[in-house]
């Protein structure tokens, strides 16, 4: 059969890819890809940042080229007759050009996100009230966490301290093995502690609050010897002069709490406060200082929305991350360059270590 511009790599691109919509392939009978996954197969195309960068090229300047080629494809789970246990991360599929017979997908409202320059905006979130009353929190977070490790779900460092402290609270079991684990003298522990304790009434709002005071004191003070404070070339007290970091630190330091990013079997993934104040100073708009920092990628979302960010791509990453340590679990997940993660128009790096620490997390320019 002759080869069909219509399939090209760059006819694709242009009708379906530079969307990033969902689309669903039917193949040509007798065709490897036919004898692999069916009929049909339905997900998104994956490309590298160059390879985007190149075909979006392409695309602006009206070329007219058309070439054959292997495409390599993310499937979706709708495709459950063929899932293989011997899946390769998160590379889930590819095929030739010329095996496919027919492309749709739904292009209503869809936009080329690639390569964009405005600030985007994540979703709002959507609030649900439930109606409990504040004594009940003790309880409600024991049962949560105590859960989570019936489960088989591990704790992060954060949450070992809230569940010691509401365990001693309550007068409940506790394995020694995370009790070992806790330093119930740190600020992090105290802190969890006074909050229980007020909830229920066995301290006042005032107590409570000095020991919020106290460790957002002691977080502040660990900046002062904070390597990526010190890459800025600047003393804290330094930045402190500027209203957008001193406005940064001052609420980071008081209301920012250790953050589980995706639940999985044994070691969770989380964000601490180190790391959260590493990628902020470093991709932020407005709070990169320094030859070091002033030269890295800059988010295109609001401060306010980072947080919300990470847990989006992650989340959309779920399956590989899972996967990854589920066959690897003492390596590093890693995933930057050409194996970047997409996500709305953009490329990010990604490192989460062993135990689950979120390391690296920053956007990346097109090659």
């Amino acid at each position: 059969m002759p080869f069909n511009k219509k399939n090209s790599i760059e006819s694709l691109y242009i009708r379906f890819k530079q969307y990033n919509t969902t689309v669903a392939i039917t193949f040509k009978p007798g065709s490897k890809a036919y004898q692999n996954y069916g009929e049909y197969i339905i997900g998104t195309f994956r490309y590298s940042p160059k390879e985007r960068k190149v075909l979006q090229d392409v695309t602006n300047k009206n070329f007219d080229i058309n070439t054959s080629g292997i495409i390599p494809f993310n499937v979706s789970d709708i495709n459950v007759e063929w899932k293989i246990n011997e899946i390769k991360e998160f590379e889930m599929g590819s095929f030739h050009t010329d095996e496919i017979l027919s492309v749709s997908g739904y292009l209503a409202n869809v936009k080329n996100e690639f390569n964009q320059s405005e600030t985007r905006k994540l979703p709002d979130p959507i609030s649900i009230e439930i109606d409990f009353d504040k004594s009940d929190v003790p309880l409600m977070t024991y049962g949560l966490l105590n859960k989570q490790l019936k489960d088989g779900y591990d704790l992060t460092p954060d949450e070992m301290n809230k569940y010691v402290a509401v365990c001693l609270l309550l007068n409940k079991e506790i394995d020694s093995a995370i009790l070992d684990k806790v330093d119930q003298k740190s600020p992090d522990f105290l802190f969890h502690m006074s909050e229980f304790m007020e909830s229920i009434g066995l301290i006042s709002v005032e107590t409570a609050s000095t020991y919020t005071v106290k460790r957002a004191v002691e977080r502040f003070n660990s900046l002062k010897i904070n390597k990526d404070i010190k890459r800025t070339g600047h003393t804290l007290k330094e930045l402190m002069n500027d209203p957008k970091l001193r406005e940064f630190f001052s609420s980071t330091c008081l209301y920012f709490n250790e953050k589980r990013l995706l639940f999985k079997l044994g070691n969770p993934i989380y964000l601490t406060f180190e790391r959260y104040i590493h990628i902020c100073l470093g991709h932020v708009e407005g709070l990169q200082k320094g030859m070091y920092f002033e030269g890295k990628t800059k988010f295109q979302y609001y401060p306010k929305d980072i947080l919300k960010l990470i847990e989006l791509i992650l989340k959309k990453y779920n399956e590989d991350i899972i996967r990854h340590f589920n066959n690897s679990p003492n390596s590093v997940y890693e995933r930057k360059g050409s194996r970047a993660l997409f996500f709305q128009g953009d490329y990010y790096n990604v490192k989460i270590h062993s135990n689950g620490e979120l390391a690296m997390f920053h956007k990346i320019d097109p090659l």
